[in-house]
């Protein structure tokens, strides 16, 4: 199964060369499962037990599956960005936790080569504004797996300028 990422998106990550990089990914589900796929390490939080078990029977050992919660989810994330992910998906329940403020905790504490991706932007605007003002960015509009239009948005530096535009 797909990932409820934008179809667009997906196309262009089918063009980069991602089997040497790690994401950390922020909300798992069939995108854990599909990045086991396309790049060489996976790193996935989940806050929802259901979500938990259901993608801990899909994965192997290529991904380093966590369970946080609203109280450690800073820390966790902190840990995770130690190991210098080159890719971080912000896809959380924003019910749960505030995906402005994981973009912020984020913005403030990751390497400077890391690029952000925010899924569902127009429905977070805080988180999409947020990071807006602070790097360049590529915006995938378009329908997901499910049909329904969204916006799959890549944030990066200028560092990272030319790799992005491939």
């Amino acid at each position: 199964m797909k990932p409820l990422l934008t179809e667009p998106f997906l196309k262009y990550l089918s063009k980069i060369n991602t089997k040497n990089k790690t994401i950390l990914e922020i909300g798992s589900g069939n995108s854990t499962v599909y990045f086991e796929k396309i790049f060489k390490k996976v790193i996935s939080l989940e806050d929802n037990k259901k979500w938990y078990d259901k993608v801990s029977n899909q994965i192997s050992n290529k991904t380093n599956l966590v369970m946080f919660d609203k109280n450690n989810i800073l820390k966790i994330i902190n840990n995770c960005l130690g190991k210098k992910p080159d890719y971080i998906l912000i896809d959380n329940d924003p019910k749960n936790v505030s995906r402005f403020d994981v973009a912020n905790f984020i913005h403030q504490n990751k390497e400077y080569h890391s690029m952000i991706i925010l899924d569902n932007g127009e429905k977070n605007l805080d988180a999409y504004s947020l990071l807006k003002s602070y790097y360049y960015s590529l915006d995938f509009v378009g329908k997901r797996h499910d049909n329904k239009l969204s916006v799959t948005t890549l944030f990066f530096s200028e560092k990272h300028y030319k790799k992005v535009y491939i």
